[in-house]
């Protein structure tokens, strides 16, 4: 399985014409995109378009903290969307005339949401959050449309993104052609009706592995999203929710009735190597059992997942917290002062072997 666009944009497109923010970039993507189908049509059957749109966008442009670091550029945040929609449309088009039997996709960034209670006040800021947080992205993959609800929300904002029918019937065509959605799950989300002077999207995130300094953040008038009191967190501040993935594969089968590709799942923490070159992260395999466990109930309800991905076999950098928040299968020797790249193998390398070995049978309830 191959990803086309993980956050790579070539600087030399930002410098020519500012990337993502104009139309020219989709029919480069494009380009791009075919010159690998065809070096590699012989070897690779499964396709990721783009990864986490929802997040890079979202970073890219209204947090300012990933490039090209623009803070609350609402306007231009949702057409920078809508450019790396179309450029995934028209990829998934060129694909399916160059390797018609291959299987193509979008992987999506979801996190399922719960009201945080039944008042239909919070009910509602559910179905709001939903529609401008995850079916916005969802939405156009499989059907080819914004929620109209979401759509409506942001035209009156002013903010909405601007959607000629050319650009319409070539979502419509790319959203009859995918195959299957992408789906990289960590965490759910609480939802809760946020009043006019609330919260906005600007509070701080947890960078630092800090436990309890995330703050809350959320739309004014709409929603906001408190902590899960039912749930324990990781030291950033995830909510721990194996039952969310479940739930996120139900809500894509009943609402999209298509094959999933869990593309990311692992857990993020602080590991310690002992004098003997050991690294004992328990939490790591009792994170992924618990997630493995629900994914496999929710084939057994019905749920058509053709992969499970977890991230990540090594340690790597994280855009924001560097290399204190670890993910790997394997220890890698390096910090943000250097490191001799050495590889340890930590024990829930040897445990995802048997997982694999043996097909999932010693996954525990």
């Amino acid at each position: 399985m191959v990803t086309l666009y993980h956050w790579d944009l070539p600087q030399a497109l930002e410098n020519e014409y500012g990337g993502w923010e104009s139309p020219q970039v989709i029919d480069d993507f494009v380009n791009y995109a075919t010159y690998l189908f065809h070096a590699f049509k012989s070897k690779v059957n499964y396709w990721i378009t783009v990864n986490e749109q929802n997040i890079f966008t979202n970073f890219g442009w209204m947090n300012g903290m990933h490039p090209p670091g623009k803070r609350n550029e609402e306007k231009l945040y949702y057409q920078v969307n809508h450019y790396v929609f179309l450029a995934h449309a028209k990829t998934v088009i060129a694909f399916k005339e160059i390797i018609p039997n291959g299987k193509i996709g979008a992987s999506f960034a979801y996190s399922p949401s719960y009201a945080v209670d039944c008042q239909p006040v919070n009910a509602m800021a559910k179905v709001d959050y939903d529609n401008l947080k995850n079916y916005w992205w969802m939405d156009v993959y499989a059907y080819g449309r914004y929620p109209r609800n979401g759509y409506a929300y942001l035209d009156k904002k002013g903010v909405a993104p601007t959607v000629s029918q050319e650009d319409t019937a070539v979502l419509k065509k790319a959203a009859s052609l995918i195959d299957f959605m992408g789906v990289n799950y960590y965490q759910t989300s609480v939802v809760e009706y946020n009043s006019i002077d609330g919260v906005t999207q600007s509070g701080e995130m947890n960078t630092t592995g800090k436990k309890g300094s995330g703050q809350i953040t959320g739309e004014p008038g709409v929603y906001k999203n408190p902590p899960n009191p039912h749930l324990e967190t990781t030291d950033w501040d995830w909510t721990i929710d194996p039952s969310g993935l479940r739930y996120a594969c139900k809500e894509i089968t009943s609402r999209y009735d298509l094959p999933i590709v869990i593309s990311e799942n692992g857990l993020g923490a602080f590991d310690e190597k002992t004098s003997e070159n050991e690294i004992h992260d328990d939490y790591r395999i009792a994170y992924l059992n618990a997630h493995v466990y629900e994914l496999i109930q929710a084939v057994e309800e019905g749920c058509k997942v053709w992969a499970y991905c977890t991230w990540s076999f090594t340690d790597l950098l994280s855009w924001l917290n560097g290399y204190q928040k670890r993910y790997g299968f394997v220890y890698v020797d390096r910090d943000e002062e250097g490191g001799s790249l050495d590889r340890y193998k930590k024990d829930s390398y040897y445990w995802y072997q048997e997982v694999i070995r043996t097909n999932g049978a010693t996954i525990t309830k």
